[in-house]
């Protein structure tokens, strides 16, 4: 009886030790890939509603990618009354207020551009 409830002791922890390390492989698969600045625009370029509020936490290095797609969103968005640098300076402004108040994960586009079409947030680009 001891060696019976030994074996299946022992084969236990083998089955135990077999698995752990299957559990890191299978964590790395669902972890997202790490994309470089340049993939993430790419990726903006072709949906730039696709903006999280993650993308311009690091105002130097997503200088590039903010500047296309608040300028895309603004020929997208056509709102009346402002011409195309006031449209994508209220939306920038608009994006920024938002993701003070957001995760990371937030996509402010949508938002943003309602609160420039409704006088919420308009960039005074007449004062320096």
């Amino acid at each position: 009886m001891k060696a019976r409830v030994a074996a299946i002791g022992l084969a236990a922890c083998a089955a135990l030790a077999a698995g752990c390390g299957d559990t890191d492989r299978t964590n790395e698969a669902q972890a997202p890939k790490k994309l470089t600045l340049a993939q993430r625009q790419a990726q903006l370029e072709r949906n730039p509603y696709d903006l999280r509020c993650a993308d311009i936490r690091d105002k130097v290095n997503s200088a590039e990618m903010t500047t296309i797609v608040q300028y895309a969103l603004a020929d997208d968005a056509q709102i009346r009354g402002l011409n195309r640098l006031q449209a994508a300076q209220s939306i920038f402004f608009a994006i920024t207020e938002l993701c003070r108040e957001r995760n990371g994960g937030y996509r402010p586009a949508d938002e943003a551009i309602r609160g420039v079409r409704s006088g919420e947030w308009r960039a005074d680009l007449g004062t320096p």
